[in-house]
């Protein structure tokens, strides 16, 4: 879980990446910015949580199997 999650936000990170170089160009040319979609934003809410909650059973799923 904990690695697709982190897959999820390198993917995501690579994407905004590019959208902010993207969008210098359109505002150095005299065009508005674009912003991320929905479905783009959905996404890395996702990956932020899934990887949140992986690593907190990563850490403390020890704790879970001793009772």
């Amino acid at each position: 879980m904990v690695f697709f999650a982190a897959i999820a936000e390198f993917v995501m990170l690579h994407r905004a990446n590019k959208k902010h170089l993207l969008n210098a160009q359109r505002v150095r040319a005299g065009q508005a910015p674009l912003g991320f979609s929905n479905a783009a934003t959905i996404v890395g809410w996702l990956a932020l949580i899934s990887a949140l909650v992986g690593t907190v059973l990563w850490g403390y799923g020890d704790l879970l199997k001793t009772r």
